[in-house]
């Protein structure tokens, strides 16, 4: 049993439960991709997006596994430079406590990088020169001496927008693969499109940079005391969840306009949690803030893709049971701070 479950452990060192918004992003481009096929006429039928995915449904997996080992990669660099910060937090054992050595970490990460790299290249250059850009900014920019752009509030927050619009941007590229639309001709086409894909992407960052601002309330004390200047730190937990909201509107705002059902109602729903987080200030608000406007959007995407459902609640109960019999912790949950 002990063997299995420090199998595990490697597993969840990429930090398993993140990947909800990576999956429901790319998922979400993925869309736009069918969107921008059909001349960008408005809200799919799921019938249409289903008849897409028909066509090639290995490379469309083996692309989001691509992907997702990317962003494992990306998230095991993070705490291989967060050690101190996550010991403060009380989070993320694994490396901070020594379940997983550092050494051990470092060879995942590589081997995960990889495989992305590797398998994104293999498939298109562009789809690898996009993964590429995506492991230099949230991976090396982001975490990595000297740069620590995750230490820094402005760049912290760049880093995040041009992340979500990296996976966004994956997701419309493995459609413009699967569709054979994806070349130079196209990607210039499709700037004069209206609305091209960089407008229709532009709800889905205003949303990510609202969900930005309310983990760096969540984080705060930690980061402070280990003297990392994120935006919380900096400008403090009232201006940061007025910044969290004002994204959030101009999310739901650009959302109406560009018609978008995909973000519209999980911006609607999510809307007044963050009107309660600003009211009350509180870790516990924000907390459930950041976890529910998540998965209002993955519960969108998955009426999209069915299958995204028995994604999204197998990790959520297997990470369940991992974090209770490994560390007799309650993780994940709604609104627990851990």
């Amino acid at each position: 049993m002990r063997k299995k479950i420090k199998l595990l452990d490697y597993i969840f060192l990429m930090r398993p439960v993140l990947f909800y918004p990576v999956w429901t992003v790319f998922l979400a481009g993925y869309i736009c991709g069918i969107r921008t096929n059909s001349g960008g006429s408005g809200n799919l039928i799921l019938w249409q997006q289903v008849n897409s995915l028909s066509k090639s449904p290995v490379t469309f997996f083996i692309i989001l596994f691509a992907y997702t080992s990317l962003m494992g990669a990306v998230f095991i660099i993070n705490q291989l430079t967060d050690v101190k910060s996550d010991q403060k937090n009380n989070k993320l054992f694994l490396i901070a406590n020594g379940y997983v050595g550092q050494t051990e970490a470092i060879i995942e990460a590589i081997l995960l990088g990889s495989l992305a790299l590797v398998t994104g290249f293999v498939t298109h250059w562009l789809l690898g020169l996009c993964f590429v850009v995506a492991l230099l900014i949230t991976g090396i920019l982001y975490s990595s001496p000297p740069f620590l752009w995750k230490d820094r509030p402005l760049c912290g927050l760049v880093v995040n927008l041009s992340g979500g619009f990296l996976t966004f941007l994956s997701g419309w590229l493995l459609q413009m693969y699967l569709s054979n639309n994806l070349n130079w001709k196209m990607l210039i086409e499709n700037i004069a499109v209206k609305p091209s894909m960089f407008v229709q992407a532009l709800p889905y960052i205003f949303a990510i940079g609202s969900v930005y601002f309310l983990t760096t309330v969540t984080d705060a004390q930690g980061d402070r005391s280990t003297g990392k200047v994120t935006f919380a730190v900096k400008y403090g937990t009232k201006i940061t969840l007025s910044y969290a909201l004002i994204f959030e509107i101009s999310s739901l705002i650009l959302a109406i306009i560009l018609r978008d059902i995909v973000i519209l109602l999980p911006a609607l729903f999510a809307l007044p949690l963050f009107i309660r987080a600003y009211w009350k200030q509180d870790l516990t608000t924000v907390i459930q803030s950041t976890r529910l406007s998540i998965l209002f959007l993955s519960l969108v995407i998955a009426i999209y893709f069915p299958l995204y459902f028995l994604l999204i609640f197998g990790v959520y109960f297997l990470s369940k049971w991992y974090y209770q019999v490994r560390f007799n912790l309650d993780y994940p949950t709604l609104s627990a701070i851990s």
